[in-house]
């Protein structure tokens, strides 16, 4: 999903001037490629793109979806929804630029937004599982997967990341300094992809001839939001200068932050 700057006084020079952008900056293949797209007419990013360059995967999911009696019907995406969950939240701050990191269990989708638009958006492949399956492999739990999972989270929601003392050496299950160590590396390498993700949004902003923005409020949700200690991470690795948590406890922590972190 992308959002676009694009001129056009009618539906057919604008599709004409998406299709340049596409072809220009997020190498949109032809032959490959398929894309919709809505228009925004009076926003700064004046279309909202969906794009991939699986057309003939996505062409059979579809035909085997009908072949089996399901009609595919239309799916908001995660970005939407927080960025409708952000403009609920914040009606009376219509020009701040918010960055809506929303970890989920296996990816975590970072969105950029000013306002109630939606600039750009983002995902990689580190969520939850991410920090919970690399704990479960130092587990010295005999009881199975299911029971070195439950630790696994428990040590997550209870001691997290940068927990410095302990009564015993073993805690849930993993050696407790042990598991501190993989934790604090598997934050930094985490961390290093939300800078990614904001190196790219401010990429974007300079191809689309806007200045770079710095970064009012940054919310993070969703379940890996839970581990204990990852915002205070995010917040010494991004520069943040100031935290708080909004009314819905561990859900969505807002911060300010430079645009250079």
């Amino acid at each position: 999903m992308i959002y676009a700057s694009v001129k056009g006084k009618n539906k057919k020079l604008f599709e004409k001037g998406l299709l340049n952008t596409l072809n220009d900056s997020y190498d949109f293949k032809d032959d490959h490629s398929l894309f919709d797209y809505v228009i925004n007419r009076g926003h700064e990013k004046s279309a909202t793109v969906c794009i991939s360059n699986k057309r003939d995967q996505i062409i059979k999911d579809y035909s085997d979806l009908i072949d089996a009696g399901l009609q595919p019907r239309y799916n908001t995406s995660i970005p939407q929804i927080l960025k409708n969950l952000h403009a609920y939240y914040n009606l009376n701050h219509e020009s701040q630029f918010s960055l809506l990191i929303y970890i989920d269990r296996t990816k975590t989708h970072t969105v950029f937004t000013m306002g109630d638009q939606l600039f750009e958006s983002r995902e990689f492949n580190k969520g939850l599982y991410y920090f919970s399956n690399t704990l479960k492999e130092i587990s010295l739990s005999n009881n199975g997967e299911a029971d070195a999972e439950s630790n696994a989270m428990h040590f997550l929601s209870y001691y997290g990341i940068g927990a410095e003392t302990t009564d015993t050496n073993i805690q849930d299950g993993f050696p407790f300094k042990k598991a501190q160590s993989i934790l604090e590396h598997l934050a930094l390498s985490f961390t290093e992809d939300i800078k990614e993700a904001i190196y790219f949004f401010e990429n974007v902003l300079t191809h689309d001839g806007f200045s770079i923005q710095p970064i009012d409020q940054v919310y993070i949700s969703g379940p890996g939001s839970h581990i204990k200690n990852l915002d205070k991470v995010l917040c010494d690795e991004l520069r943040i200068c100031l935290l708080y948590t909004s009314p819905s406890p561990r859900d969505l922590s807002t911060s300010r932050m430079p645009s250079s972190a």
